[in-house]
């Protein structure tokens, strides 16, 4: 079942992700609630390697 499509009495969600706040570094990648075939990625980084990302992502691309 496609996940923004649920209903359980109280409307379809707004978002959908993960409950869960993990001490491990992790990312995951989810389908837009907009249909149109774009995504929504989440980051849950410890802040050195926040750094490295943000250095790598803006400053190496």
């Amino acid at each position: 079942m496609p996940v923004y499509e649920a209903d359980f009495g109280w409307g379809k969600p707004n978002y959908f992700g993960l409950a869960d706040v993990s001490p491990h570094d992790r990312a995951v990648i989810l389908l837009s609630p907009d249909d149109d075939g774009s995504v929504l990625v989440s980051f849950h980084l410890q802040i050195a390697h926040m750094e490295l990302f943000n250095k790598y992502f803006y400053e190496e691309i």
